[in-house]
């Protein structure tokens, strides 16, 4: 501040703005006592010296007449006085440099912390230059040694700072990745899980989780979004969805998923069929029937398992819905091949029989490994 500019502050101001360089200094208030004590003792020490530079020529009473051990004694003490204040001195100035230093750091970052909540339009209208050379200058201080070499040419990492380098990108990693988890946290505690699923899980599995989850976790939402296979997987690639539940792996890179439940696949007929009364039904006596197809988009459960068989599938009917399956069964005009947890709750009157082998369907919970969210993970664990 110039001194023209200090001469238009007020007696208020000039009060108020030394009530806040007291309040910053305030931290300190061990090397502001200590610098008080050593400056006391350093014009102590150098007010005492020419005492005894006195006293050393009264002992000097005339030729002849000198009392050279009282003298001898003198030259002893204002050597000893001397260092002492030498040493008040040096330990006045360490003091004052440290209490100067670190109020200007805890200022510059209080500046910076204060840099970090204005708008860009602000940053963009005043130099921040000067601010992040001042801290680049307290790192230096700190660590003893030239993090940047300074030239016409402009500025470029030193030998030192090209070795400390790859530790520092190291912390900086490991703190991104706390920031992450601490956001993670927060959001465990308030956000929402979105869920990719298709309807036979959603009806039957995941009412009994998400309310085991949600005792636990009573502010966390749960939002389904129901789709064919594909779909699902898509979501949870793209991060549309936290999770995704599928009867199959999932196929793309960077997925990975968590056993939940074997789903029987089982027979499907009308009530009055031959068929229903079989203690097992073969492929086979499928394979003769009027087929209807499970059908969601592109993913086709059955038709492989024919396949594999060596038979083929005489389908003129498919659909992606379940409960429609069941009441063209109900109403004659074919056989299929359902899940189990499909027809926990059927309410229509067809005849269900196991399949010859038992075969079954796995589901599994999908989820993408590189950034699964805490909350996934948390909500996995209630699986």
């Amino acid at each position: 501040m110039s001194a023209k500019a200090k001469a238009k502050l007020t007696p208020e101001q000039r009060k108020a703005t030394l009530t806040r360089v007291l309040h910053k200094i305030r931290p300190y208030s061990l090397f502001v006592v200590c610098s008080l004590i050593v400056a006391a003792v350093s014009v102590a020490a150098q007010l005492y010296i020419p005492i005894l530079c006195g006293d050393a020529i009264d002992l000097m009473l005339g030729k002849g007449n000198v009392d050279f051990a009282g003298v001898g004694r003198i030259i002893v003490e204002v050597l000893v006085v001397a260092v002492v204040a030498a040493f008040a001195q040096w330990l006045l100035s360490v003091c004052n440099n440290r209490i100067t230093f670190s109020v200007s750091r805890d200022l510059r970052n209080e500046a910076l912390r204060k840099i970090q909540t204005l708008p860009l339009s602000y940053l963009d209208s005043h130099p921040s230059g000067d601010i992040v050379s001042r801290m680049v200058a307290d790192l230096e201080a700190d660590w003893g040694f030239k993090v940047l070499d300074r030239s016409r040419e402009g500025v470029a990492l030193s030998a030192d700072g090209r070795q400390v380098m790859p530790a520092v990108e190291a912390l900086c990693e490991e703190f991104t990745r706390l920031q992450r988890r601490v956001d993670e946290m927060r959001g465990l505690m308030r956000g929402k899980i979105c869920i990719g699923t298709f309807s036979s899980v959603a009806t039957h599995v995941l009412p009994p989780v998400i309310a085991r989850f949600r005792a636990d976790h009573p502010d966390v939402d749960h939002e389904l979004l129901m789709g064919d296979y594909s779909e699902i997987e898509q979501w949870v690639a793209e991060g549309r969805c936290d999770l995704g539940f599928i009867p199959r792996e999932p196929r793309g890179a960077g997925m990975a998923s968590r056993p939940l439940v074997q789903d029987e696949l089982m027979a499907v007929v009308p009530a009055d069929s031959s068929l229903a009364t079989a203690e097992v039904v073969s492929l086979a006596d499928l394979a003769n029937e009027q087929f209807i197809l499970l059908e969601r988009g592109t993913d086709d459960e059955i038709t492989p398992l024919f396949r594999r068989a060596g038979l083929s599938v005489r389908s003129k009917l498919s659909t992606w819905d379940d409960y429609a399956i069941m009441a063209m069964v109900e109403d004659g005009l074919g056989v299929s091949i359902l899940p189990a947890l499909i027809l926990r709750r059927c309410q229509f009157d067809v005849a269900v029989r196991p399949l010859e082998g038992h075969p079954h369907r796995q589901i599994n919970a999908i989820y993408r490994t590189a950034d699964v969210s805490l909350a996934a993970a948390r909500f996995l664990e209630y699986l």
